[in-house]
């Protein structure tokens, strides 16, 4: 799932033997009236709950992924350029 700032959230397909720039393509592609940047300028971020990646049953993912960012959620930076 990806959360942008405006507070949309929405989900965003690769195959796992993709990179991360193929990613990062896909979020641009799929909402590109919102992104003035180039795909690769975009920062992408963990969400994590402590030290651990949000699991699938984890509330705090059920709140993303309906659209709401859940206060308990660390954001971690993955990439830094």
């Amino acid at each position: 799932m990806c959360h942008i700032r405006s507070g949309s959230v929405f989900p965003v397909i690769i195959d796992g033997n993709e990179l991360v720039e193929d990613l990062k393509d896909a979020i641009k592609m799929r909402i590109s009236d919102k992104i003035q940047c180039r795909a690769a300028k975009l920062k992408l971020y963990l969400a994590m709950k402590g030290n651990a990646l949000l699991s699938d049953s984890e509330p705090s993912k059920q709140q993303l992924e309906e659209g709401n960012v859940d206060d308990d959620i660390n954001i971690c930076l993955i990439l830094t350029h």
